[in-house]
């Protein structure tokens, strides 16, 4: 005869065994309170700066590292939870996402990604341009000797893929594109292989010719004229001698406009002004497109990268300790907008929906090496 005794306990061990479920759901390794606390504090700053380095650049979203330990701290076994359980699971996780769609575009109907949002890329984002008119977003692969794209509801891919880089050379520094949809980067090329290249609206690629290839071109902006200006500079003995010149595609030509730098970086033409943000020196000059040898400092800061006009006409630059910084263009006061990244390179922004573009470069190796693009809100 079967013990029936032994599958049907009791009433009161019945009740027992529900108790003690709903304790284990309330303190448990699934237990809400691991997944509850989600004040993001200050836009791209960092809770935690011992924390994981992605979630500390991403306001809002629970770090990994609280989940392990939620699960290492835990004594209790592991147990099937109750659907309820599960659904306030996912209602506090979707709670904690900071990320604000904003939005649809008008045309398509897509919702924008305001962020704050960090996309890991398959490449070493550089120099960034975001083009208002196709809403697209283009990237400088300093990694791969390449071009990439961004777009709302389509993410990440490729633009172009550049004609072969020589051994050793695929890094790229700023993008940019002209009115007639023709985009634009340089080559760094470390002394030997530098050069200006382009990709035509039809797909076609190539490099203007003749042009000095030691010169290690960084920089790249279109001024309202439709001039193009790069920013490069040569070594000599160790020691840098830094311009800024006109490049023309159609002449084939890059003439000097500007000499007397260290390392120039980035440059942007901004109305009638020509900014140029030199690495070495530490600087931000200013000089009017009519004559653009005519330097005065605008404000000294350590090591700036590429340069972006930002939200009221500042200047946007980034530095090698993560941080985004606003330059006034009447007084040169100088601000931090964003911090808590890697290493900042290129920014974008794009003013219709009040977001940055932010080139995050991984300068450690020793953990491992992740560049983001980050999407960062701007009220």
């Amino acid at each position: 005869m079967p013990d029936t005794h032994a599958r049907t306990p009791p009433l009161h061990r019945i009740r027992h065994a529900r108790e003690r479920r709903a304790r284990s759901a309330e303190t448990g390794p699934f237990a809400p309170r691991h997944v509850a606390r989600c004040n993001p504090g200050p836009p791209g700053t960092s809770r935690d700066a011992g924390g994981d380095p992605t979630q500390a650049r991403v306001p809002g979203l629970v770090p990994l590292a609280a989940f392990r330990t939620a699960f290492v701290a835990s004594s209790a076994p592991m147990r099937l939870l109750p659907s309820s359980t599960l659904l306030v699971f996912g209602l506090l996780l979707g709670a904690c996402d900071d990320s604000e769609p904003g939005p649809s575009t008008p045309d398509s109907g897509v919702q924008v990604e305001r962020g704050p949002r960090a996309i890991p890329l398959d490449g070493d984002p550089n120099g960034l341009f975001w083009d208002e008119a196709s809403q697209t977003l283009y990237i400088a692969d300093d990694q791969n000797h390449r071009l990439l794209k961004y777009r709302d509801g389509e993410g990440v891919s490729l633009a172009s893929a550049l004609s072969a880089a020589p051994a050793n050379s695929p890094n790229l520094g700023q993008v940019v594109r002209l009115q007639d949809g023709t985009l634009v980067t340089v080559r760094f090329g470390f002394g030997t292989a530098g050069a200006v290249l382009f990709v035509r609206p039809d797909g076609t690629t190539g490099e203007v010719p003749e042009l000095p290839t030691n010169r290690r071109r960084i920089g790249l902006t279109v001024a309202r004229d439709g001039r193009l200006f790069d920013s490069y500079f040569v070594r000599n003995s160790n020691v840098n001698v830094g311009s800024v010149a006109v490049v023309s595609l159609k002449d084939g030509t890059e003439k000097e406009v500007v000499g007397a730098l260290v390392k120039p970086v980035g440059v942007l033409a901004v109305e009638d002004s020509l900014y140029i943000s030199d690495q070495i020196a530490g600087r931000i000059y200013r000089s009017p497109l009519s004559n653009p040898s005519e330097l005065t400092t605008l404000a000294t800061i350590t090591e700036p990268d590429l340069l972006a006009l930002g939200p009221g006409g500042a200047l946007l630059t980034g530095t090698r300790t993560g941080q985004v910084l606003r330059i006034s263009t009447t007084d040169g006061a100088t601000s931090v907008l964003a911090s808590g990244y890697q290493q900042v390179h290129g920014i974008a922004y794009d003013a219709a929906n009040r977001r940055l573009f932010v080139a995050d470069h991984d300068g450690d190796e020793t953990n491992g090496t992740t560049h983001f693009l980050q999407i960062i809100p701007v009220e």
